[in-house]
């Protein structure tokens, strides 16, 4: 028994494991309700655990625009999941992400419960004024508008619903749309795109009530027209009975299983149950409403014109905002999902329908993150009622962060607010709110962190719905009502006139002679716009009487752009008379271009004034152009003005130059009023600005209303200048340029640090120019200037032109890696970027770790296979009178260990020295020592090779170096001094003896005992 209890614990423990293990979201990116999301983004979600390489579809991603998106599916095997779209969002672009719990733990269970977020893309900065409006759909008015790429070319097509015919509308990439009818009449007021059966398409969902006409019936039946994938829609599904007077549609993953659901707001002025299609993946749909209470089968009824499905408590899934409709005062309400796509008024006792801000009639709802603190807010419309002390108005409630919206602003409105519209028009990151109404033109409130200040007016009379998308591939985002479309930013057409061959500016005056002919002027006249509208022309002349000018000439219908008109008829026979020419362009968006210019006519048979040019005898032609170098004197061109007049009237000749400043050019030596004929021969100045060109206009007038215009163009040469070159070691050889990467000699390769520099690289600077080059300074800069060294030495003084200047580079690192530094030129050329940069580049290196042996006596190293000397060489000693011990030091100068062997003793005289020490091991920068001692045991001259093993491989092993020492014999006072010396020597092998003997006991003893012990064991 007590078997079976444990064994049902241990498997009750177990389970409780497993369910405790489940992994859980633990981060998001981007965040929940982010506004401005950039286009290249991904999404990534951080779990509790390392998850397991997840199915193709158990993460999915849905667009507003474009339906399901997508992309590949990354981060099996760790904590962090990414979902790369295929493609960039598009500006505005509102998206929704499931996490559905299919996704499983490495080897462990699935998700505890799907996690659901949405976010919208990035829009791009557009000025936010809607000048530019096109009557773009086939509709009056309509109720409703959405955008989507709903035939797969990648522009955005839009939707419009209205109680009669509705229509999609084809983009042609520009902004310009093509309307093509959707299904039969019917009583539609809503729709929305979504892709609800998963073929990668965007479908369409209208919302529709019964609507009496004086025609009959139009149907009221809600339906689902299926995307063929060309924009095609002629499968349709019934959702729901065709009397459920539905207002609004929205759709939005409800239950986490990565399909697209959908709710109907229904009860247009009688209270009725909301419907919920449950979508089973394949567009294949199960209803339930809002329950009265959870458990029950009673479902809530109100009389909702708008839903919205946002997640207004940030638990990961969708929860639905109702905005309700009565002839007084009433109650709109927060559902709160239960995390399987239920609603209820209540759950138990808790209410889990929250109500959302006092008692109003709303008309119109936004739900999005307007102060931009990652919880969404909303918006209502209201229907102002004076009986009952209301006002239209609209009714922001701010999320505190826990659901709830206890907070609310109130904006005041000129008419009933139908359309509310959430958009970044001026891409600043927080959302604006574009405003429509029934019978008013509708505006954008700008929004600054919550504050709604600054209004865009949208020039339309009526707007039950709003939408923004950018339909014109510009950035920004562009708005529409179900009967216009506003393009964010103002492109007017264009309006350019030339006559006699020159441009004309706003408000010029053109002189004509009496009875010239409107052909003789060569008026051109072209049209153009910026956004390729269509655009019109209408033209109104001034004293027009008995001129014969045709108005059709000079005017055009609407057309498309760019065109051209040049006017023939008509002569200007009017003596003295001025006509003002207005012409006026207006595109298909209603935006309009004026421009004015005036003829004046002169007076009736009287010349023209003649102006004849010539430049050192040579006739120089009207428009014509003369070449000077730089530095001509103008009185060099030998220059002739003739002015003449056939009437013989006095002339007043107005010349001028431009570009002159500078010159010396006088306008004065250009100009003269006087008798006729005479003679002007300007010739002050000089032609001092290299490359410009001068433009001489010389305009004479008779005062009797003869006029003429003469100009030519003076072209100058290029001025004297420097024109730096850069070489590598020598001018003409590897040309440097301006901003280059290190290469060639450039790149000085590894170098050791603190080995010094490398070699110089020698930089020549050449002035290939005809005036002094100056360089005023050579440094290093960049991210490792300190690294490389720089000898300027070569450069002093300007460069004269064709001489060099130079200076070199070397690198010497100090640290180890990557480096590079720019050198930069300062200098005088303006046709190069100053300074003039280009970059040096080497890599530091360390040495591999290796021990340097370093042998010293006495502080004084010695080498490798030294012979004796210095404290070495012992000297002269008596016969038997040893040396003192000379210490010999072994340090280690590297950066590894070294290891030494024992010293030893070799050579024939090796027993006539002997060393003390053993083997080593010496750390990098530490030092070991021996002795060696001379014995001067026997008569004569000694010498002998002390060395020892070690692992330095740049030098040999083993290390030797010499020993030597002369012993000379003692001063014999007596034969006793040999016996003392005996003696000497018997007391020294006495004691060697004795030591042995001592040594020889101990080990006896210590036998004993180990023998003793074992014993005892």
């Amino acid at each position: 028994m007590r078997t079976r209890f444990t064994a049902i614990c241990v498997l009750t423990a177990l389970a409780a494991t497993v369910l405790a293990a489940q992994p859980t979201v633990t981060s998001l990116s981007p965040a929940r309700n982010t506004n401005d999301a950039a286009t290249t983004t991904n999404f990534d979600a951080g779990f509790s655990a390392n998850m397991a390489t997840p199915g193709s579809n158990d993460i999915r991603a849905w667009s507003n625009l474009r339906g399901k998106l997508a992309g590949a599916i990354s981060g099996g095997g760790t904590g962090t999941l990414t979902f790369n779209p295929n493609q960039d969002l598009l500006p505005g672009e509102q998206v929704s992400i499931t996490l559905t719990d299919a996704l499983q733990q490495q080897g462990g269970p699935n998700l505890a419960a799907p996690e659901l977020w949405q976010l919208r893309a990035k829009a791009g900065q557009g000025p936010g004024v809607f000048d530019r409006v096109h009557n773009a759909t086939a509709m009056t008015s309509g109720w409703d508008v959405e955008f989507g790429d709903l035939d797969g070319d990648g522009d955005l097509d839009m939707v419009g619903v209205t109680n009669g015919q509705n229509y999609i509308y084809l983009n042609d990439g520009n902004g310009g749309f093509s309307s093509t009818a959707l299904g039969s009449p019917d009583g539609s007021y809503a729709c929305a795109l979504a892709d609800f059966d998963d073929d990668g398409d965007l479908d369409i969902v209208t919302a529709a009530s019964p609507i009496a006409t004086s025609t009959g019936t139009l149907p009221g039946q809600n339906l689902l027209y299926l995307n063929d994938g060309s924009a095609g829609f002629s499968s349709t599904v019934n959702l729901g009975p065709s009397n459920s007077y539905s207002i609004d549609v929205t759709t939005g993953d409800i239950d986490g299983d990565g399909d697209i659901d959908i709710v109907f707001g229904n009860g247009s002025v009688s209270a009725a149950p909301n419907d919920i299609f449950v979508n089973d993946g394949s567009a294949n749909f199960t209803r339930r409403g809002v329950l009265i209470s959870t458990g029950s089968t009673g479902e809530f009824s109100d009389n909702t014109w708008c839903v919205h499905l946002a997640d207004a408590d940030n638990d990961g899934d969708l929860d639905l905002f109702t905005g309700n409709f009565d002839f007084g005062p009433t109650q709109s309400y927060l559902f709160l999902n239960d995390g399987a796509g239920n609603y209820a008024l209540f759950t138990g006792s808790t209410p889990t329908g929250i109500a959302l801000g006092a008692t109003q009639i709303v008309v119109g709802m936004s739900v999005a993150d307007f102060n931009g603190d990652g919880w969404v807010d909303v918006a209502f419309g209201d229907l102002g009622q004076p009986a009952m002390s209301t006002y239209d108005r609209i009714s922001i409630y701010w999320n505190n962060g826990s659901g709830a919206f206890p907070t609310s602003t109130v904006l005041s409105a000129a008419d009933i607010p139908y359309a509310l519209e959430a958009g970044d028009i001026d891409g600043d990151g927080d959302l604006d709110l574009a405003v429509g109404f029934e019978n008013t033109a509708g505006y954008v409130l700008h929004n600054n962190a919550g504050t709604f200040s600054t209004t865009s007016p949208l020039a339309s009379a009526s707007a039950h719905n709003l939408a923004f998308a950018d339909i014109d591939g510009d950035g920004d985002l562009d708005c529409a009502s179900p009967d216009h479309v506003f393009f964010n930013g103002t492109n007017p057409p264009g309006i350019n006139v030339q006559v006699s061959g020159n441009w004309l500016n706003d408000g010029d005056t053109v002189n004509v002679n009496y009875n010239d002919s409107v052909a003789s002027l060569n008026v051109w006249i072209t049209i153009s716009d910026a956004d390729s509208d269509p655009v019109s022309l209408a033209t109104q002349i001034t004293n027009s009487t008995t001129q014969g000018f045709n108005i059709g000439e000079w005017s055009a219908g609407s057309g498309a752009v760019p065109y051209s008109l040049a006017p023939q008829y008509g002569a200007f026979n009017q003596a003295g008379v001025t006509h003002d020419v207005t012409l006026t362009a207006t595109d298909n968006g209603n935006e309009v271009t004026t421009f004015t210019f005036h003829v004046a006519v002169g007076t009736s048979s009287n010349a023209a004034p003649g102006i004849v040019v010539t430049s050192n005898s040579a006739t120089v032609v009207n428009g014509g152009t003369l070449n000077v170098n730089w530095g001509t004197s103008l009185s060099a061109l030998g220059l002739q003005i003739a002015v003449s007049d056939a009437d013989s009237d006095p002339v007043a000749l107005t010349g001028t130059v431009s570009n002159g400043g500078g010159t010396g050019i006088l306008n004065s030596e250009f100009s003269n009023s006087g008798a006729t004929p005479y003679t002007l021969t300007p010739g002050t100045g000089t032609f001092n600005q290299g490359g410009v060109t001068h433009v001489v206009s010389l305009s004479a007038d008779d005062g009797n209303g003869g006029a003429s215009n003469f100009s030519f163009n003076i072209v100058t040469g290029p001025a004297p200048a420097p024109a730096i070159e850069v070489y590598e070691t020598v001018a003409g050889g590897v040309q440097i340029n301006p901003g280059s990467a290190a290469s060639g000699n450039r790149n000085f390769g590894s170098q050791l640090i603190a080995a010094g520099q490398t070699a110089a690289l020698t930089v020549v600077i050449h002035n290939a120019g005809n005036a002094d080059l100056s360089v005023t300074s050579v440094t290093l800069a960049g991210n490792n200037p300190s690294e490389f060294v720089l000898n300027t030495g070569g450069i002093s003084g300007p460069i004269t032109p064709g001489n060099d200047g130079s200076f070199t580079v070397a690198f010497d690192p100090s640290t180890v890696g990557n480096k590079i530094a720019a050198v930069t030129i300062n200098h005088n050329d303006g046709s190069v970027a100053n300074p003039f940069t280009f970059e040096v580049s080497g890599v530091g290196t360390a040495p591999a770790p290796a021990p340097i042996i370093v042998v010293s006596e006495n502080g004084n190293t010695v080498a490798n296979g030294a012979a004796a000397n210095g404290g070495r060489a012992f000297g002269n000693l008596l016969l038997n009178s040893a040396s003192a011990p000379l210490t010999i030091t072994v340090s280690n100068a590297g950066n590894a260990d070294l290891v030494i062997g024992a010293p030893v003793l070799g050579g024939a005289d090796a027993g006539e020295f002997s060393v003390s020490g053993t083997g080593a091991t010496v750390p990098a920068g530490q030092s070991v020592t021996f002795t060696v001692t001379y014995l001067a045991a026997n008569v004569g001259t000694h010498a002998a090779t002390v060395s020892f093993t070690h692992n330095d491989t740049s030098t040999g092993t083993p290390f030797s170096f010499g020993v030597s020492g002369t012993t000379s014999a003692a001063v014999q006072a007596g034969s006793t001094g040999g016996g003392v010396g005996g003696s000497g020597g018997g007391c020294v092998a006495g004691s060697s003896v004795s030591l042995i003997g001592l040594l020889f006991l101990l080990l006896v003893g210590g036998l004993a005992i180990v023998r003793n012990r074992r014993i005892t064991d």
